[in-house]
């Protein structure tokens, strides 16, 4: 495997315009959507509902061996049963956390920028609450519906993700003042 020419998004991000960002935001919500519309036919029959249930069943267990704090452990349960994980999607091929660390850009010109691609090895969607950034991104893969369900949704996701660990993510990403899911989702993924 190569590396990827560029410089990832971390790295440059603090360099760029409010416009290029907005270009780079939306030209990785295009991209994501076109590699989710790819036909891989060899890839497997998957149950997602049978995932889904699979991981909320050892989901509390696998928050407390990471140490999450009681305060959220407590609510996981409650939370996770009013949100839709489960309405069938069509399926997509899979790839990790897509954050500023696996995406590459480069200038063709002065001004111009563009993505170069995201490093498999280490490409969801992080953007540390930069609400304008995860609007652009989510319209530019084709979201219509941008709101409170999909950020409660996201933040689902997040927590059931096999490598998930919300206290290690708390850390990193900041919590509200109020000690909730909802305010969680409302903080990590603000539409």
């Amino acid at each position: 495997m190569t590396r990827l020419h560029g410089r990832n998004l971390g790295e440059v991000w603090p360099e760029l315009t409010a416009s290029e960002r907005d270009e780079l935001a939306d030209q990785l919500g295009e991209s994501l959507a076109i590699l989710h519309r790819t036909t891989v036919p060899t890839l497997p029959d998957v149950d997602w509902d049978k995932f889904v249930i699979g991981q909320r069943a050892k989901l509390v267990e696998h928050h407390r061996k990471r140490e999450l704090d009681p305060v959220w452990l407590d609510q996981l349960d409650g939370f996770l049963n009013t949100v839709d994980l489960i309405t069938p999607r069509a399926p997509v091929p899979l790839h990790t956390e897509v954050m500023p660390a696996s995406a590459y850009t480069q200038r063709k010109t002065q001004r111009a920028l563009r993505l170069r691609a995201c490093d498999a090895r280490r490409a969801g969607v992080r953007v540390r609450g930069d609400r304008r950034v995860l609007r652009r991104v989510l319209k530019a893969y084709g979201f219509t519906d941008l709101g409170p369900e999909l950020s409660r949704q996201l933040l689902g996701m997040t927590i059931i993700h096999v490598y998930s660990n919300l206290g290690w993510y708390m850390r990193e990403l900041g919590v509200p003042a109020e000690k909730t899911l909802d305010a969680l989702a409302r903080h990590w993924f603000p539409l």
